[in-house]
């Protein structure tokens, strides 16, 4: 049963993100978005493969009207991946900007260490979520993802393009 709810849901995303993506370009909104770095004990990172794309990438997700960039960044990590996020140990990482797909995207990137081992549970939008030692990161890990987690383990945040 859970295999063909599956099955479903990652057809579904899969037509309709499409759909998204034309209006973005006829419509060229302005959006504000975020990304979660979340480190485990070990030092493993927190990566999720949604239902529409071919990556792995950091949590995240839009910024709800009247929400803070901090509390999106809370919120979507527990959404896709389950995993809670005590407002405390956010950091700010760095903002970036997007303009593919038409539109005018930024993204606010925190960073969060977590002090206990979690056992991270995906998502509806969400196919995969795992923590991965960043020396052993999946081969199809996104460009942008392995952008931020390479300033992260070098100590310079490079603001600017996703």
């Amino acid at each position: 049963m859970r295999s063909r709810v599956n099955a479903l849901l990652n057809t579904w995303y899969r037509l309709t993100h499409p759909v998204y993506a034309t209006v973005w370009r006829k419509l060229q909104p302005t959006t504000v978005g975020v990304k979660a770095i979340v480190t485990d004990p070990e030092g493993r990172v927190l990566l999720v493969k949604t239902r529409y794309q071919r990556w792995w990438t950091l949590p995240g997700g839009g910024v709800h009207r009247q929400e803070s960039p901090e509390l999106a960044a809370i919120r979507e990590v527990r959404e896709e991946t389950g995993v809670r996020i005590e407002p405390e140990i956010l950091r700010f990482h760095g903002l970036y900007s997007n303009f593919a797909e038409g539109k005018s995207d930024y993204i606010a990137v925190f960073m969060a260490e977590l002090t206990g081992m979690v056992e991270p549970v995906p998502g509806l939008e969400i196919e995969k979520a795992a923590f991965h030692a960043l020396d052993a990161l999946p081969e199809d890990t996104s460009p942008a993802t392995s952008r931020r987690l390479a300033e992260m383990t070098d100590g310079e945040v490079v603001n600017g393009p996703w």
